[in-house]
């Protein structure tokens, strides 16, 4: 191994594209990384893969479900400028076994500090729907094809933006 020849002040980032070990950081590669890398959607068992994340998270371990949900965050973030009205709960449709789904059930918890319900799509991959729920009506992002995104809030014209979402 080169470790004597590693300078003490290089950037370097540790990335796992299979297996990760079950602690990053105290990993002896993960140590020498000031940001070490995993996909929890590549594992076999993703919700075990980014569970176990989740419990050794330490600063610098990146997930790369946590990226690919981007383009989920400003959708979302879009549709309630848009609409602005106060939500009192939400639910994530997804593949079964989809972690990012998962995660974003998790951050839209945490952001919203309302309750987020999970269910499984019976159509499409990946996450397929998300939708936020208001006193006038929901606000929803459907997502069924996997390019094509449909907007629909209460007293607001359907609007379809094109997208990229692998999740």
């Amino acid at each position: 191994m080169l470790l004597p020849l590693l300078l003490p002040d290089s950037n370097v980032v540790v990335w796992w594209t299979g297996r990760a070990p079950e602690n990053l950081a105290s990993d002896p590669v993960g140590r020498l990384g000031k940001r070490r890398i995993t996909d929890s959607m590549s594992a076999a068992r993703p919700l075990a893969a980014l569970e176990l994340r989740a419990r050794n998270m330490a600063p610098g371990d990146t997930d790369l479900t946590w990226t690919r949900l981007t383009p989920w965050r400003a959708l979302l973030a879009a549709a309630v400028d848009q609409y602005p009205a106060k939500i009192t709960g939400a639910r994530v449709s997804g593949a079964r076994g989809n972690a990012a789904a998962l995660l974003l059930q998790a951050w839209l918890e945490c952001r919203l500090d309302v309750p987020v319900e999970r269910t499984v799509s019976r159509t499409g991959f990946g996450i397929t729907e998300v939708t936020l729920t208001t006193a006038k009506g929901d606000i929803s992002i459907v997502r069924e094809d996997g390019k094509v995104a449909t907007f629909s809030a209460p007293g607001c014209r359907i609007e379809r933006w094109r997208c990229v979402v692998a999740t």
